[in-house]
């Protein structure tokens, strides 16, 4: 496992994602801009997020 920045076009969703998390959105959001963003999501090798995603 490794951490590296990539471009977010890249990212693909979960298409199986249970979560829906439409309403936390903005308040995840100003949460971020306040206090910044520090806990990156995983990939696989596709690009797909399998954890850290916000929907």
């Amino acid at each position: 496992m490794k951490i590296q920045e990539i471009e977010i076009e890249k990212l693909k969703p979960y298409e199986n994602n249970p979560r829906k998390n439409d309403n936390a959105i903005e308040g995840v959001a100003k949460s971020i801009e306040s206090y910044g963003f520090n806990v990156p999501i995983a990939i696989d090798s596709n690009f797909e997020i399998i954890c850290g995603y916000k929907t």
